[in-house]
């Protein structure tokens, strides 16, 4: 979606698929029916959007959405059953502005009152924050997450910054990991061209079946038909020649 809005800010026309059959990837709703036949709306799952997300909110701002009001502001939990863990206080708006540039006071706030950490934990992760803050919360583009926090004690790791954050593949080997993987996936599929009816439903559905399970390499519209060429796993392959059998018949 980032791209979308970014080609089309510059100029371009841009047709976004839906893989999924219901659009709203991971953050969708769904509506289901009771069995006393009651209509009710599920959410697909609970989902967080830290304040640390800057450039996903400023996508938010640039597409139009009122954030203060779309969304739900909480202070930071991450408590376990046992009542252990990191809970933020819900600080007075006026007090947090004023203090934010000074010392976030909910954060000290939180750290100090964790229950189950020891000194030593609070005072770890204090201190490693503050060597974030200080380096404008960057660091070099090879950098792990395990080096990054690795004067965090093992329990702030394990209860705060390992639910957080999960590390990409970015230390030794990991261009022979992508390279192997290049590898046995193209081994594993087959090229195709489908033509589709962008009127048609059917043909929609399939379409965002072959962004979703398949490579696109060409993609080209007309007002009449849309043709895309696409690496498609072999194991695939059979279901959509058959779906473009049925089409034609």
């Amino acid at each position: 979606m980032a791209c979308a809005v970014e080609a089309t800010q510059a100029g371009h026309a841009v047709t976004v698929f839906e893989a999924a059959r219901n659009w709203g990837g991971r953050a969708r709703a769904l509506t289901a029916t009771l069995p006393d036949g009651q209509e009710v709306t599920l959410d697909n799952g609970q989902h967080i959007l830290i304040g640390a997300y800057t450039r996903t909110l400023d996508l938010m701002v640039r597409v139009g959405v009122d954030v203060d009001h779309a969304l739900q502001r909480v202070p930071l939990i991450l408590r376990f059953p046992d009542g252990g863990g990191l809970s933020l206080p819900q600080m007075p708006r006026w007090l947090d502005r004023a203090t934010r540039r000074i010392a976030p006071l909910d954060v000290l706030a939180g750290v100090l009152g964790a229950r189950g950490w020891t000194w030593r934990d609070k005072l770890s992760l204090l201190a490693t924050s503050t060597q974030w803050k200080k380096q404008a919360f960057t660091c070099p583009d090879d950098q792990t997450v395990a080096s990054l926090c690795a004067t965090l004690t093992p329990r702030v790791r394990a209860e705060l910054t390992d639910p957080l954050c999960v590390s990409a593949l970015n230390g030794e080997g990991r261009d022979e990991v992508i390279a192997a993987m290049e590898t046995r996936l193209k081994l594993d599929t087959a090229t195709v061209t489908f033509e589709f009816d962008p009127q048609n439903p059917f043909d929609r559905e399939r379409i965002a079946d072959l962004y979703r399970f398949g490579h696109v390499t060409r993609h080209i519209a007309s007002d009449s038909t849309i043709t895309v060429e696409a690496e498609l796993p072999r194991r695939l392959l059979e279901r959509f020649q058959k779906e473009e059998l049925d089409a034609r018949t």
